[in-house]
């Protein structure tokens, strides 16, 4: 492996899709290093006493397939987190609101557990679901809330037997089409940091 994995330890890697998503984290990020390992950036610090990795992956499940290649290249984390916006696919569940779903699905392959005591059903997609019609869809399968990365993290992480949960903050309700006019929303996750460190 690329400079050698670190031996496995009490480390926590979260996985963002993109930039917004992991800001307010790296404002009270201390960071130790940086690697810039397309298509993934990595950094490697503390974030109050706490060891992380925290990974931008880039959007999409190709994408976010080779950044948690590459994460695992050069550290060996003893859990991970997929991290960031998701789309609602039921009704009641609103902007802001927090979900960690038990398992996740490609919606072709068999589901995988993410956290035996979350709730809902994760649905990971090649193309965003753009339209309510689609969202409804997805919704009356089961899914809880869509994302584009989570399914092929768990891929990458199940091979080196790491357990990954996700932690999703709702970005567009079921009621409206995606749109993309406050990226601020990502705030929801850092209310409750306990819900990121739970499983640690």
């Amino acid at each position: 492996q690329s400079q050698g994995a670190l031996l496995r330890s009490l480390m926590l890697a979260i996985l963002f899709a993109i930039r917004e998503e992991v800001k307010p984290l790296l404002r009270e990020f201390k960071t130790d290093a940086k690697l810039e390992v397309r298509p993934a950036t990595i950094w490697k610090g503390h974030w109050k006493d706490f060891p992380l990795v925290l990974v931008q992956t880039g959007i999409g499940m190709n994408k976010a397939h080779e950044a948690t290649q590459k994460l695992l290249d050069y550290f060996l984390p003893h859990h991970a987190v997929s991290a960031g916006y998701a789309g609602g696919l039921q009704p009641g569940l609103r902007v802001g609101d927090l979900v960690t779903p038990r398992e996740v699905s490609d919606g072709a392959n068999p589901p995988q557990i993410l956290d035996h005591a979350g709730e809902g059903r994760l649905l990971t997609v090649q193309k965003p679901l753009m339209s309510v019609a689609e969202k409804q869809a997805a919704g009356e399968r089961g899914f809880t809330v869509v994302d584009m990365e989570t399914y092929a993290e768990v891929q990458v992480l199940q091979k080196k037997n790491i357990p990954c949960t996700a932690l999703r903050v709702v970005f567009d309700p079921l009621e409206e089409p995606l749109g993309f006019e406050d990226p601020s929303l990502i705030k929801s996750l850092w209310k409750k940091p306990e819900l990121l460190l739970k499983n640690c």
